[in-house]
């Protein structure tokens, strides 16, 4: 039978894997050290990073929005600007939630077919930037997959990702739905990410199956130096942080993530 198909925001509306209740529970009862100084979000962050392969430093964020921001806040200063495509949420959909956590700091939006930014794109913005008299850019945030949908293979995640260095930026990538990316391609989350030149990453969960709570991962490990008192400044650092962080262990657990993703995909 073929599944009844469902608009691409279903991912917001649906319900929590089993498994994700499940270990909220398991590791939820009784008492633990307080604001992420526990056991199980210890756990959660190697597990979150055994996923990718790599060494690089995990933190839990309550939602897309302060991922994304609160990451590139760790990059970008007043006078900076983050490079992005018009469709992307840091432009349309995250009530310029960027300049609250950096005041000052810009959203330069790039026109490109399918909600993707294209190299050229990039080189075009930013030759039209004066110094001094325009923002300076300092990153450029993808998101796979896409707004509309459309995904960044790995070869095109580096052709972006080398353009950018050279250009002297910083590469994040906003993963809201990079589950479904990761499935479409039939490719490792290490392709999609760190080997295809992405520094920041903000590792969706509500949208593939999590109540609540993003992952933020710096492959760029010295861009998280002092991250903590970001999350603390911001109200992202969780007093009872294993709720967050035990989801992700019933998340990842035996891929069940990238199974349901095929499925949504499908869908």
């Amino acid at each position: 039978m073929t599944p009844s198909r469902r608009q691409f925001a279903s991912d917001n509306n649906a319900g929590v894997f089993p498994e994700v209740i499940e270990a909220m529970a398991r590791y939820g009862s009784g008492h633990a050290s307080g604001y992420g100084n526990d056991e199980v979000t210890a756990r959660a962050r190697d597990v979150v990073a055994g996923v990718f392969g790599c060494e690089c430093v995990v933190h839990f964020a309550g939602n897309g929005t302060a991922a994304n921001c609160l990451s590139l806040a760790a990059a970008v200063q007043p006078y900076e600007a983050v490079l992005v495509n018009e469709f992307s949420h840091l432009e349309t959909d995250e009530c310029n939630a960027l300049g609250r956590f950096v005041p000052g700091a810009k959203v330069i939006p790039i026109p490109g077919e399918q909600a993707r930014i294209r190299p050229e794109a990039l080189s075009g913005v930013l030759q039209g930037l004066r110094p001094i008299h325009s923002s300076r850019a300092r990153a450029v945030s993808l998101t796979n997959a896409t707004e509309l949908g459309t995904v960044y293979s790995p070869a095109e995640t580096a052709g972006l990702a080398t353009a950018a260095h050279e250009a002297g930026l910083i590469v994040h990538l906003d993963g809201a739905r990079i589950a479904n990316a990761i499935v479409h391609h039939g490719c490792s989350a290490a392709d999609l990410t760190w080997k295809a030149g992405v520094d920041l990453l903000s590792f969706g969960g509500t949208k593939a199956g999590i109540a609540f709570g993003e992952a933020i991962v710096f492959f760029r490990r010295e861009l998280a130096r002092d991250f903590e008192y970001r999350l603390k400044q911001s109200g992202h650092l969780f007093s009872k942080m294993r709720f967050i962080s035990a989801q992700w262990l019933g998340f990842l657990e035996n891929n069940r993530w990238l199974e349901r993703s095929a499925h949504a995909n499908t869908m």
